[in-house]
């Protein structure tokens, strides 16, 4: 990640959990205002997926609760992820 992206999403952080000072049940105030869910992906998964991607192609996809199983022409992975934050 660039050094210009990584200090923006820092300082982004830092501004929203500075406007949060109250905590309610160990979560900020803010994530309790923002009705999203929120995961985390593994790199290197994301990797292998990446690795999959050409210019034009056709995938086949299946989600499980947290498995996209993702099969190309000539190739397949999986990727897992780990809920952050539940809407």
């Amino acid at each position: 990640m660039h050094n210009h992206a990584l200090e923006w999403m820092r300082g982004t952080w830092a501004a929203l959990t500075r406007q949060s000072r109250n905590v309610t049940r160990g979560r900020p105030h803010f994530a309790l205002l923002l009705p999203v869910s929120v995961v985390q992906f593994p790199w290197a998964s994301i990797q292998e997926l990446a690795a999959l991607v050409k210019r034009t192609m056709n995938l086949s996809v299946t989600i499980t609760s947290d498995t996209a199983y993702i099969g190309a022409e000539d190739a397949e992975c999986a990727v897992s992820w780990v809920s952050l934050q539940a809407a």
